[in-house]
């Protein structure tokens, strides 16, 4: 159980990291798009190639808005309630075994009269 979480966990940290690298990315494309540091879509000349890029730039922060609501169902839907049930687990087996320890000790107590 454990190591599933863990696989979870850490793949949903690799899929936050991979999201923030396409967003760096998708920042640097409008930067080398317009040498003059203008915007695009502020800027009057459109060129194919500035067509292109802004299109690119689209694509790639639709695919890291996607990682991102990807990586929080994998953190809701996943980590959280695996953590909870072995949380939930781990206190309701320290229970059992506490109860079973002390019949334990009972019993051998009346065995040993």
């Amino acid at each position: 159980m454990s190591g599933l979480q863990t696989f979870a966990f850490k793949y949903s940290k690799l899929l936050k990291k991979f999201s923030h690298g396409l967003k760096k990315c998708a920042g640097t494309l409008i930067v080398e798009a317009s040498p003059d540091n203008k915007d695009i879509r502020t800027d009057n000349h459109f060129s194919t190639l500035k067509v292109a890029i802004g299109a690119i730039k689209q694509g790639v922060e639709n695919l890291s808005v996607s990682v991102d609501r990807q990586m929080q169902e994998i953190l809701g839907s996943l980590v959280e309630p695996l953590d909870t049930y072995q949380k939930h687990y781990n206190n309701d087996c320290a229970d059992a075994f506490t109860k079973c320890i002390n019949f334990m000790n009972k019993y051998k107590d009346l065995l040993t009269r």
